[in-house]
């Protein structure tokens, strides 16, 4: 495979469990990538090279060959996928999956962040699908249509209502949520059960503090309006706050926001 490839520090002794397929930038690949971190096992992180073009991204020849020869059929010719490797890491892999939540769900389940039993999973599966309508709402203020230079003032005013009051609201229904599937009071930090699960990794990459990249760029899921997103939760969001400031303390997260690639998004 022509992509850029970056294995991640700690695997080069060891054969990969799986390879994540996704283009050199955070995206729809960055949750997954903090789940399998959190997760520990071994893990090829392939990337496609990108760059900024006038109307969106530029694809690497690379990629779209790739695409067209059929490497990605399991997710509709596009990325990202998992494939799974056999336990030697060599051969073909056992199962190529495609869509970003079910790879999600699929390790989670896998590697134990799906709570116990049938009821706190199916108690973090509502937390994260609560997440997702979070995120679906911000991606509509993002498609506020702008003008050629993708800076029209419909679209600031749009983020602007986003930031001073729509995220505000969207995270406090999110609280509540999480309250009424979980339970308003909780002996640990934890949205669901008694250790780290799919629906904090999900919270962490919504709400997390953004990062400065070498670049200089600061980097979150909200554009990196660190102030603003913080103030939308933080006081009014008890269970939430605990749970991101929980998981940005673990090791293993704080191990790859710190050796993760510096990219633009």
């Amino acid at each position: 495979m022509r992509a850029l490839f970056r294995p991640r520090r700690e695997q080069q002794q060891q054969e990969a469990a799986y390879e994540l397929v996704y283009f050199d930038t955070r995206g729809a690949a960055e949750p997954i990538r903090l789940l399998l971190s959190v997760i520990g096992v071994p893990w090829g992180d392939l990337r496609y090279p990108m760059g900024v073009a006038a109307n969106g991204f530029a694809l690497s020849e690379a990629y779209i060959e790739d695409r067209d020869a059929g490497s990605f059929r399991c997710n509709m010719n596009t990325l990202p996928v998992l494939r799974v490797l056999p336990s030697d890491g060599k051969g073909h892999p056992k199962l190529e999956l495609g869509q970003s939540h079910a790879i999600a769900r699929y390790l989670a389940a896998r590697h134990g962040l799906m709570g116990e039993g049938p009821l706190e999973a199916a108690s973090i599966d509502s937390i994260y699908e609560c997440v997702r309508d979070v995120k679906s709402a911000w991606f509509r203020v993002k498609a506020t249509p702008a003008g050629p230079d993708q800076s029209s003032q419909a679209r600031r005013d749009a983020k602007e209502r986003w930031f001073q009051s729509e995220l505000a609201e969207w995270v406090v229904k999110l609280e509540a949520a999480v309250c009424a599937v979980a339970g308003h009071e909780a002996p640990h930090p934890w949205l669901v059960g008694s250790k780290v699960s799919l629906a904090d990794i999900a919270t962490y990459h919504l709400l997390g503090t953004p990062t400065e990249t070498m670049s200089g760029n600061t980097v979150s899921f909200f554009d990196g309006e660190r102030d603003r997103v913080r103030a939308a939760y933080v006081g009014q969001c008890p269970r939430l706050a605990a749970s991101v400031s929980a998981v940005s303390a673990l090791p293993r997260i704080r191990s790859w926001e710190e050796q993760r690639p510096d990219t633009f998004s």
